[in-house]
């Protein structure tokens, strides 16, 4: 008989932690240290917290890829990262050990909440404050090494069809679906070669991803160099705190609550031209692909169906039979 998943899940993570345990036990410049709780066990990566030599830390071990090219590139960035955010408030977890070829990276481990609870837990000037902030943060990072570019809809059209939606059954869903698209392809030629900013960002810059300690935001989870549009990260923000502390409430705009849109983009993180070109265009990629994404959960279904209607009722282009 199979064992049930949860009890799975504990024998992995037992033998994840002796075994890190037996490795980290080899290494000489580790003079003393205690395992924690697995944070993250899979076929993909461990996640383990950790003290190592008195400070506290974040153990990763990658399995997928080329290992040793992936660590010493999370090693690259963040060191440059140390190097280069000249202001306490605006920092990264620092990279204190690597092992490339077992796929091994020890980080400092970022205090305080989650950035995403962080600002669900303010409200009126202290979250625009916070919010804000949390833009200035992603701008600082993307001003290291940007250029100027063109934009190219039909690779993110391209990567939405690909998006497998077998998992939804609703009728209604399914045409929300459709009309989302219709809206992304409409706004294609509109779009399509205007002046767009890319830039070496964090990539997945979300609530989760980042932590805010007595003032200082923590940018966490970042993989290595990787260039995107900065108005990429930037819808995925947005998108990401809507559906995960929805704000209906004092309008909206692109799907997205004036509270955070306004103070967000209020960091100068975008440009004027791009908040009405490539954000609102990148805005309903992310809204797609999340609301596929989280399905099974009924709050994040809700939350995604209810942020995807609001776009839909002001959408650049779509189809008259969605609004």
């Amino acid at each position: 008989m199979d064992k049930p998943s949860w009890i799975g899940k504990i024998l992995a993570e037992e033998a994840a932690s002796q075994e890190l345990t037996a490795f980290l036990s080899t290494k000489p410049e580790v003079r003393h240290f205690t395992l924690g709780d697995g944070l993250k066990v899979t076929g993909k990566s461990w996640v383990f917290k950790a003290e190592i030599n008195g400070e506290d830390v974040v153990i990763k071990r990658l399995f997928e890829d080329d290992v040793s090219r992936v660590v010493l590139n999370l090693k690259d960035e963040l060191d440059f990262l140390e190097r280069s955010f000249g202001d306490s408030r605006y920092q990264a977890n620092r990279c204190l050990y690597v092992w490339p070829q077992d796929g091994i990276a020890v980080l400092s481990f970022a205090p305080g909440n989650r950035l995403g609870d962080q600002i669900a837990s303010t409200s009126g000037d202290d979250r625009r404050q916070l919010i804000k902030q949390s833009g200035e943060w992603l701008r600082r990072y993307c001003s290291f090494r940007q250029r100027d570019s063109r934009f190219g809809p039909a690779f993110w059209v391209k990567k939405v069809l690909s998006v497998k939606t077998g998992r939804i059954s609703s009728p209604q869903d399914r045409l929300l679906l459709d009309c989302l698209l219709a809206s992304i392809r409409a706004q294609v030629d509109g779009v399509k070669g205007v002046p767009v900013v890319q830039a070496a960002t964090h990539g997945d810059f979300v609530g989760i991803n980042a932590h805010y300690h007595q003032g200082t935001i923590y940018g966490v989870d970042i993989q290595g160099e990787s260039w995107l549009a900065v108005a990429k990260d930037v819808a995925r923000f947005l998108v990401w705190l809507q559906i995960h502390n929805p704000v209906s409430a004092g309008g909206h705009r692109y799907g997205i609550s004036l509270e955070y849109i306004d103070a967000f983009l209020e960091s100068g993180v975008l440009n004027a031209n791009e908040q009405t070109t490539t954000l609102p265009f990148l805005i309903a990629e992310q809204l797609y692909g999340r609301f596929v994404e989280g399905y099974a959960r009924e709050d994040l279904r809700d939350n995604t169906r209810a942020a995807i209607e609001m776009y839909l009722d002001a959408a650049p282009g779509g189809d008259d039979k969605c609004r």
